[in-house]
């Protein structure tokens, strides 16, 4: 097994612990509480766990099917209605609205913010009388039969902000790495190091700023994890190709490291190391889930071998995606440098990061062929 892979389930394993621990132990005390303590003698339906007296029918699913539907259209074009929205379209979003909330990368440079109704036709379907669009047609015959919850929100105003942060900790790395005090350059970025570390301690260190920093978006979900894992790579990579190596690496090491991927050329490669392995991991993670039904005889692939051999082209054809990254990455990266004198914003960022993921999926299916 290689060292970074080892790394990584390191990692992955203190995320594990750290993340279920609340988790677990609620659990636990909810198996120890003693159920006559609690004021109420109504037992929950079918003799399960739950609210008393709920729910009000006997339970019959067995199972979950749990479809996140990433890019889909806006709640408000679907069965969230808002019909005081067209009472004030076109005006401008009131102040109390953002409360001073940096805005998106793709509406950075508007001059104004309009607000804006719904484009579609709403009405009242079923007896519950949900309000649905004319965008669901086949949905609003089924009203009576679904649950739509209304309450799940979110303090992200990106669509993956996991992503925009992990290659803006990245710059953030790379530009304070040209400097003198590097470790208190991390320090102020959230990294938890000393001038003494090891490079495994900064790798570790950075992994639990990522974490920490990644709890506030779970809307993210998997590719979260997926950003998370990539910005290890990278660092095990740039660290592991400059210094002796990664156990024996020292902070010194890794300054020069990074110092040495700061310049416009080279942090091209650094910007196509992320984008590759994040690319890569998220192809897949889904590859991995639909590959089995698609081996044996009758099948694309006939054997383990040949599914073997997939995968391992479909790696080296993300990677040679994610050279188109690099090509531009250098010089957006020296640029907004020199204007922002090293502090590359967050929205600076996630404008590149949009547009670099918008190139690498085009340049995946120009090379996908027919």
């Amino acid at each position: 097994m290689s060292l970074e892979r080892e790394i990584e389930l390191l990692l992955t394993r203190r995320q594990l612990f750290g993340r279920t621990a609340a988790g677990i132990g609620g659990a636990a005390l909810t198996a120890l509480l003693n159920p006559r303590a609690f004021a109420t003698s109504q037992e929950p339906v079918g003799g399960g766990p739950g609210l008393p007296g709920l729910p009000h029918y006997q339970p019959t699913a067995k199972r979950v099917i749990y479809l996140f539907m990433s890019g889909g259209p806006s709640q408000l074009d679907l069965f969230d209605y808002k019909p005081g929205l067209a009472d004030v379209h076109g005006t401008e979003l009131p102040d109390s609205v953002r409360m001073g909330q940096r805005i998106t990368g793709m509406t950075a440079k508007q001059k104004q913010f309009p607000v804006a109704s719904s484009l579609f036709k709403f009405a009242r379907h079923g007896k519950c009388g949900a309000w649905v669009s004319e965008l669901l047609p086949n949905t609003a015959t089924i009203v009576d039969d679904i649950a739509i919850i209304k309450t799940v929100n979110t303090e992200a105003i990106n669509h993956d902000p996991a992503i925009t942060y992990c290659f803006w900790l990245l710059t953030r790395m790379a530009w304070s790495a040209r400097g003198t005090s590097f470790s208190q350059d991390l320090r102020d970025l959230g990294v938890r190091v000393r001038a003494d570390s090891s490079a495994l301690t900064v790798i570790s260190e950075v992994a639990d700023r990522i974490r920490n920093e990644l709890a506030g978006y779970p809307s993210s979900g998997q590719f979260g994890e997926i950003a998370a894992l990539a910005v290890r790579s990278a660092l095990a990579e740039t660290v592991g190709q400059q210094g002796p190596t990664l156990f024996g690496s020292s902070m010194d090491d890794v300054q020069q490291a990074f110092r040495a991927y700061s310049t416009r050329a080279q942090f091209g490669v650094l910007a196509h190391r992320f984008f590759a392995d994040f690319t890569a991991r998220c192809l897949r993670s889904f590859v991995d889930r639909e590959l089995s039904n698609h081996v044996g005889p009758g099948h694309a692939l006939s054997n383990v071998e040949q599914s073997g051999d997939f995968l391992k082209a479909l790696d080296t054809h993300t990677r040679q995606a994610a050279r188109i990254v690099e090509d531009f990455a250098g010089g957006w990266y020296s640029k907004h440098n020199w204007e922002s004198k090293g502090e590359i914003s967050r929205d600076e960022t996630q404008r590149f990061v949009e547009y670099a993921l918008r190139k690498l999926r085009s340049e995946l299916k120009r090379g996908a062929g027919p």
